[in-house]
C-alpha cells in the first residue's frame, strides 16, 4: 500500500501513517513503529527513523 504525502512537514511519519490509515489498517502507533524497525514501512524506498518528518511529495510504502 502506498501513501502519497500532502502534509505539514512538521509531522513525524509514524504519526502521519497512524492518522491516515488507522481506520483501514487498524494499526496502533506501537505496531507502526515495529513495522518501521523491521523495514516494512519505507519512505521514498528508504528505511528512515521514526523521527523523520514527512515532506510534501514523499511516498510511504507499507508492507504488512
Amino acid at each position: 500500500m502506498y501513501l502519497f504525502v500532502n502534509a505539514n512537514p512538521e509531522t513525524k511519519y509514524d504519526v502521519y501513517v497512524l492518522h491516515r490509515k488507522n481506520e483501514e489498517l487498524d494499526l496502533t502507533r506501537s505496531k507502526i513503529q515495529q513495522l518501521i524497525k523491521s523495514g516494512n514501512i519505507l519512505v521514498n524506498n528508504e528505511v528512515v527513523r521514526n523521527s523523520y518528518k514527512v515532506q510534501d511529495g514523499d511516498i510511504i510504502d507499507i508492507n504488512i
